[in-house]
């Protein structure tokens, strides 16, 4: 054991020396650097590293796609007259994150004649354009008028986005001048000899100044009478978005078809003289409408407000046959059929059929469309005008 421990003392003499040794072994500093550091770091640690991990964690989320919405869903110019000009702005907005591509934006007039009246102004999107999420552009829409007639357009904006690839946004124009509607056409259908049948007749002023209507007179040899409601003779003078009647009565003397036309003068500046053609007895397939325009008049903002519409078949012998009832313009979303009837249907003589038509609107006046198909050779595509409006302030 003497021994043993001989040879033991000096070798543990040696490790102590080593390990009491000022001297360190290359690396020992920066291992003891690096510990200092990382306790450092420890004792400092305000959660940052895990913050940016949360934030690369988020950046890695994928995008909302992008949507496009537009600040509004029409335009209208008001009392705009000739030789004046108008211009309106709108913004396309991108409320999406992912970026939206506008392929295309164009502005064209309904039922255009004559000059182009409605169209782009100083500012456009020409071209392809991106529009990156949550930015917008704006365009400029300019209204000159180089007639007394109202007119309306459309803007249709073409892009990527997938729910909506195309959104249109309405202009409407109101007329300042006097602008005189009517129906262009009243059949009778078949009537029997010594009976009667009236029909009213209803001129509308849809420009902003009074229309004046001079005279109203009945020509051609049908048994055709009118009376004025109320009776006083033109001249009459009717108020924006009011109406004139004429009570229009058939008396057939033989059972020949029957023609007539009345004539109707006023200071319409665009119309001064207007025809109104007059049918009865015509052995063919009949339709009416009444009243002819589905004219809501002034409904409360934001609530649905009904009109029903009442088809007749206006032949005794003849069936109509209906094969579609639909809106041609429902007004961007103004009007819609409630609950109508199954298309095609068929009208037995002096049959009726109702339809119900709601609107609701926000703000101002809307203009829509409904078109009866039935055959009818005389108006196969019965177009039916639908207006509504909110008071004005």
């Amino acid at each position: 054991m003497v021994v043993e421990m001989k040879f033991w003392i000096p070798l543990l003499i040696v490790l102590i020396a080593a390990c009491s040794d000022d001297s360190e072994p290359a690396g020992a500093r920066d291992l003891g650097q690096n510990n200092q550091n990382n306790v450092a770091d420890m004792a400092n640690d305000d959660g940052s590293e895990n913050n940016a991990n949360n934030a690369n964690n988020q950046n890695d989320m994928p995008l909302s796609p992008g949507v496009i919405s537009v600040s509004t869903d029409v335009i209208t110019f008001n009392g705009v007259r000739v030789g004046e000009e108008r211009r309106e702005t709108i913004a396309i907005t991108n409320t999406g994150e992912e970026d939206i591509i506008i392929t295309d934006v164009t502005v064209g007039e309904i039922n255009r004649r004559g000059d182009v009246e409605i169209k782009q102004g100083n500012q456009w999107v020409d071209g392809t354009t991106i529009l990156e999420g949550g930015t917008f552009v704006e365009i400029e829409v300019l209204y000159a008028p180089t007639d007394e007639e109202a007119d309306r357009g459309l803007i249709t904006i073409n892009s990527t986005d997938s729910v909506n690839p195309v959104l249109e946004v309405r202009v409407e124009t109101q007329n300042p001048y006097p602008d005189i509607e009517f129906p262009t056409l009243i059949r009778f259908g078949f009537v029997e000899v010594g009976q009667s049948s009236t029909q009213q007749v209803l001129l509308y002023n849809r420009g902003g100044d009074p229309l004046t209507i001079q005279n109203a007179v009945k020509s051609g040899l049908g048994p055709f009478t009118l009376a004025f409601i109320p009776s006083e003779e033109p001249p009459n003078v009717i108020e924006k978005d009011e109406a004139f009647a004429i009570d229009v009565t058939y008396t057939p003397t033989d059972t020949d078809v029957d023609r007539g036309t009345i004539t109707v003068t006023s200071d319409d500046p665009n119309e001064p003289s207007i025809e109104i053609a007059l049918n009865g007895n015509d052995p063919t397939a009949c339709i009416t409408v009444t009243p002819r325009v589905g004219d809501f008049g002034e409904i409360a903002p934001n609530q649905k407000s009904t009109k029903d519409l009442t088809i007749f078949n206006c032949s005794s012998t003849l069936d109509l046959n209906i094969s579609s009832i639909e809106l041609s313009d429902d007004g961007g979303g103004i009007f819609a059929l409630e609950n109508p009837p199954a298309a095609p249907l068929t009208l037995d003589g002096f049959d009726t059929q109702v339809i119900t038509v709601a609107a609701n609107l926000p703000e101002g006046e809307r203009i829509g469309e409904l078109t009866i198909s039935s055959n009818d050779t005389s108006q196969p595509d019965l177009k039916v005008e639908l207006r509504a409006r909110t008071p004005e302030n």
